[in-house]
């Protein structure tokens, strides 16, 4: 990701927590095999931040062994970025940067071989929880697949958040 090369960003980022997700794994052929792709991911991201279980606030303690065995019920998943960033929150004592790589991998997927349906039910609240109106998250990067289109999916997310309202 170019943010991560740029020095500007790197200042800020010693600053702040960084939770990376790249959901490029995201590309079965079957809904339950890419929530396995993201409890894989979730695992991983959580993993790289190095925090030791006795810094994990009593709240999170059951969800963040349940990310590192990789053992999230499917009805959790959608909540579970929002919690680890309010997590990361309360640990670093300030808002974290989430960074997403490929995104939209599992929606291009879930188009191609039909569960659309059941890919967006789960992102909306996946990415919606974590990102939209958090107080939780300073910055959120995310890179796609597809290219950008004027009034996608998310690019509301930011226009809200900047106070354009959903166009």
């Amino acid at each position: 990701m170019t943010v991560l090369a740029d020095e500007q960003a790197c200042l800020q980022r010693e600053r702040h927590a960084v939770l990376y997700l790249s959901l490029k794994i995201c590309k079965s052929g079957t809904w339950a095999a890419n929530q396995q792709g993201v409890r894989y991911e979730l695992q991983k991201a959580w993993l790289a931040l190095g925090i030791p279980a006795s810094a994990v606030p009593a709240w999170f303690a059951p969800q963040c062994r349940d990310i590192v065995m990789r053992t999230l019920r499917d009805d959790e998943l959608p909540g579970v970025l929002g919690a680890m960033t309010r997590a990361l929150q309360e640990i670093h004592g300030r808002p974290v940067w989430v960074l997403i790589d490929e995104y939209d991998a599992p929606i291009q997927t879930a188009w191609q071989h039909g569960f659309y349906r059941e890919a967006v039910d789960f992102l909306r609240p996946f990415l919606g929880e974590a990102l939209k109106d958090s107080s939780c998250v300073v910055r959120a990067v995310m890179t796609g697949i597809l290219p950008g289109r004027q009034g996608g999916h998310f690019l509301r997310i930011e226009r809200r958040r900047r106070g354009h309202g959903a166009q």
